[in-house]
């Protein structure tokens, strides 16, 4: 049932999204010149607000898993993509508020979109501390599930987890960072992550999760 919903919820935002268009924040400044560029929407915020709900129904699922059983690459790629997706539909349209609120201080009104082909001394003032809180909230999303044993949205829908190897379990927040960290650069270095997961003598087990100590299971099939 947790994962018909989570897909529901998925299928719903998305439709939202793609409907409503891009969102997000921009910023470039460059040889004394810039760009700032910020949008959101109220249907782009209804849909982060189901894919939050997504997301905290399965990191509270007590799903239980195989241990015995390791995951494939496809299914880890797979489900990281999904999360992917899913971190990019609920940080962007958040995130862009504050610089809507503070652009409709400066201009007197208020739109759900702005762009500039200059910058002001409270473009950097906030948009730095945004873009520092938007890489922060997106290692927490992969993170977090883990320091509870439980499943991000991608992982719940492919039927796998995250666990420490040793512990079977929690992993602890610095090292659940540390591995969300890492695994963003083997996705972004994909080309040599995955032959050297193939590889590997254990299948469908990352170069990171070697150094991070942890291992990618299925979950048991009454539990998916």
């Amino acid at each position: 049932m947790t994962r018909i919903m989570i897909l529901a919820a998925l299928i719903i935002s998305f439709v939202i999204g793609f409907a409503d268009g891009i969102t997000g924040f921009m910023m470039v400044a460059a040889l004394g010149t810039g760009f700032m560029a910020a949008r959101s929407s109220l249907p782009a915020l209804v849909g982060a607000g189901i894919l939050i709900f997504a997301y905290w129904m399965a990191i509270s699922d007590d799903a239980r898993y195989d241990g015995t059983k390791p995951v494939g690459i496809f299914r880890r790629a797979v489900a990281y993509i999904v999360d992917l997706s899913i971190a990019g539909a609920i940080l962007p349209p958040v995130l862009a508020v504050p610089l809507l609120m503070v652009e409709s201080s400066l201009t007197g009104s208020f739109a759900w979109e702005f762009n500039r082909t200059d910058l002001v001394p409270t473009d950097v003032l906030v948009g730095m501390p945004v873009l520092i809180l938007s890489i922060v909230l997106i290692n927490l999303y992969f993170a977090y599930p883990l320091t509870r044993g439980t499943q991000t949205p991608g992982c719940r829908l492919l039927g796998l987890t995250i666990i420490d190897f040793d512990e079977g379990d929690h992993v602890p927040l610095g090292r659940a960072a540390m591995r969300s960290f890492l695994a963003f650069l083997g996705a972004v270095g994909f080309f040599i992550t995955i032959p050297l997961a193939l590889w590997s003598r254990q299948r469908g087990v990352m170069w990171y999760d070697e150094i991070m100590d942890t291992r990618a299971v299925k979950l048991t099939p009454s539990h998916v």
